[in-house]
């Protein structure tokens, strides 16, 4: 087996990240197992900032591996910049990084191309794997250019700084999102609709724009490209997203007529997407939406980014059920109105589902980790405040994705009409309940027998209770702005239905 260049004895540790000075970190070496990446910043200089990038050198060592070329040498390194990235993910000991190089180059046989990032996925709840699986599920489902991701090892000014994944960032690329892309500061109005990169983001950043998306929160959209907007685009884009939010949360839902600015199949593979993999953050923030030029062009969804699996058994939609985080579900909460949306994600699940298409996932998973283990072991004695394994996670995201696969395939549609009013959730489609809901009141019809209703908000807490023996009720209990689950128990109704209170 060929090993890893031997790193110089008079390491120490490198100060961008934390550490204990009185260690010798070259003590910490590669597992030899895998391609080990060689970065060296100017002087050595610490990599602080995630605004600044560092001048500095790269090579990647393929360690004999005839199946990925090596680029550059020790003798020999190829220039680049590096800084951070990352928003929580900068707050861990292990950082994220983002480098540029001086010249494409085709790391690890991948398209060439001057940026990369390196993601580290040093969370407990099996990111990476989420990750990887996320990316190939876009790409089997239909979602178009995902980014590929690839295990390496770092080291980093001389110190042996673990398990890494190189990582294609998200631009405008022909290896890449292969779409027009407008200028910055482009003022012909016919054009200026098309070639839009945009991230739903919920972070703050100095290129984005913030829209009320309908009266109970805002909406942060950050425009990757265009990145600087002249005034004609900033007023199209505001006019464009102000109509689509309109249409989406105040439009009858037996209109359709967002639809026609809104690629509504790729929302439904997205939806998808993020429910298999059960993310709650799939709608809330590095959210991608993008529009090339091209006939009837519309926003469509991805590519998808920031994965991450929750690894719990699903009760309800990902977007409606609790996390350890507060989340926005933008646009998909009333998505999920109208019937014809309903129609279509149904259309896109059966397609899939009913195919070879998980299988094939699993097997990818799986043969993605299988490398890995021997350089988590490196990784985990060199941060060990992370603990991970490979085959294990893999084997544990392969297994909830299948349990959440056959949990949306029983319940999606029942759920999907249940929340948009169109039937109550009954094993009886005569015991039909009628709902309407007017001003922060709830009002029911077709209440057979004596029937017990409550009402419980998105974190589950009983916020009202009745019995009733009419065929009606009125429930006025003053709710606030939010989404709730209703619940009518009785002899011949047993029924629950999500209702929206605007």
């Amino acid at each position: 087996m060929t090993v890893a260049q031997e790193i110089p004895q008079n390491s120490t540790t490198n100060d961008s990240i934390p550490g204990d000075s009185t260690i010798d970190y070259s003590k910490f070496k590669p597992s030899g197992t895998l391609p080990v990446l060689y970065i060296n910043t100017e002087n050595g200089d610490s990599i602080k900032s995630k605004d600044v990038y560092l001048s500095g050198t790269y090579w990647l060592d393929a360690l004999g591996n005839d199946t990925i070329m090596p680029i550059g040498s020790a003798g020999k390194p190829l220039a680049l910049q590096i800084r951070g990235r990352g928003n929580a993910s900068w707050n861990h000991f292990q950082k994220p990084y983002r480098i540029k190089l001086d010249k494409k180059a085709s790391l690890y046989n991948l398209p060439k191309s001057k940026h990369w990032v390196l993601l580290h996925h040093s969370q407990g709840y099996a990111e990476w794997a989420a990750s990887e699986a996320g990316f190939e599920l876009a790409r089997l489902i239909g979602l178009g250019w995902a980014s590929n991701m690839k295990p390496v090892e770092l080291v980093l000014n001389n110190v042996y700084d673990g398990l890494y994944f190189l990582t294609e960032n998200i631009k405008i690329d022909p290896n890449r999102l292969d779409i027009y892309e407008q200028p910055d500061m482009f003022e012909q109005p016919d054009t200026i609709p098309y070639g839009w990169l945009v991230e739903i983001d919920n972070y703050y950043d100095e290129y984005q724009t913030v829209l009320p998306e309908n009266e109970k929160w805002d909406i942060r959209y950050t425009h990757k490209a265009p990145e600087i907007l002249s005034e004609a685009q900033q007023e199209w884009f505001n006019n464009e997203m102000t109509k689509v939010h309109e249409l989406l949360y105040n439009a009858p839902t037996d209109n359709t007529e967002w639809m026609e600015h809104v690629d509504a199949v790729s929302l439904a593979r997205y939806f998808i997407v993020r429910e298999l993999i059960d993310d709650p953050d799939g709608f809330n923030g590095s959210c991608y939406i993008h529009r090339d030029m091209k006939e009837d062009t519309k926003w469509t969804m991805g590519p998808v980014w920031d994965l991450s699996c929750q690894l719990r058994e699903k009760t309800d939609f990902t977007i409606f059920m609790p996390a350890d985080y507060s989340f926005i579900p933008h646009w998909i909460t009333d998505a999920l109105r109208f019937p014809h949306f309903h129609e279509i994600v149904i259309n896109e699940w059966n397609g899939f589902y009913n195919s070879n298409k998980l299988e094939q996932l699993y097997n990818h998973v799986n043969t993605f980790g299988l490398a890995l283990q021997d350089a988590m072991d490196a990784s985990n004695t060199r941060w060990s405040q992370y603990k991970l394994e490979a085959d294990n996670l893999c084997e544990v995201v392969n297994r909830y994705i299948g349990k959440n696969a056959k949990w949306f395939d029983a319940n999606a549609k029942r759920l999907m009409d249940a929340y948009a009013g169109v039937n109550n959730i009954t094993d009886d489609p005569s015991a039909q309940i009628s709902i309407k809901v007017s001003d922060g009141s709830i009002s029911l019809g077709n209440l057979k027998g004596r029937c017990t209703v409550g009402v419980y908000n998105a974190s589950g807490i009983e916020v009202y209770n009745t019995v009733s023996n009419d065929a009606t009720l009125m429930i006025d209990a003053a709710l606030s702005s939010g989404i709730y689950l209703l619940t009518v128990k009785g002899d011949q109704t047993v029924s629950t239905a999500k209702v929206v209170i605007r």
